[in-house]
């Protein structure tokens, strides 16, 4: 439950904390845990408004602080060119590699997404979310819920 709560603190900031350029809406992709759950990683990646422009940011953060692990990897294209958005991607999740693994960062330990409020959520609490960690399914009991506030 911890390891729940912290990820959703770190979501939350990493939503709200500026990272993303105005004119924009990023994508992201959890890259995932450390073994010891330490340590999450995810990337935030688009095309700038107004510009041929793509992105890839990929931040490293640890769980109880909620601090950068390591800095920021961070790749842009000017390119125009065929799947440049998924080159630019696949150059920054190599470059990450080094640092993904010195953090025991891999696959199998991606998580579950239990919570995201995308830009088009017009409704959406910024400082309160109710959740599951399931699915409520017709005839069975309802799963434990949580709260989370940013106060």
């Amino acid at each position: 439950m911890e390891c729940l709560v912290g990820f959703c603190v770190v979501l939350l900031m990493a939503a709200g904390g500026g990272r993303a350029s105005a004119g924009e809406a990023a994508q992201i992709e959890v890259i995932g845990f450390s073994r010891d759950g330490r340590y999450f990683a995810f990337e935030q990646y688009g095309v700038f408004d107004g510009g041929p422009t793509a992105y890839s940011d990929i931040f490293l953060i640890e769980i109880g602080s909620g601090r950068d692990a390591a800095k920021p990897l961070r790749r842009r294209a000017e390119d125009s060119g065929k799947n440049m958005l998924a080159r630019l991607r696949a150059a920054n999740r190599q470059a990450a590699a080094p640092e993904l693994a010195r953090l025991n960062l891999g696959p199998g330990h991606a998580g579950a997404l239990l919570l995201h409020h995308p830009v088009t959520d017009l409704d959406a609490n910024p400082h309160r979310a109710d959740f599951a960690t399931s699915p409520p399914l017709p005839g069975l009991p309802r799963p434990d819920s949580y709260e989370l506030r940013l106060e």
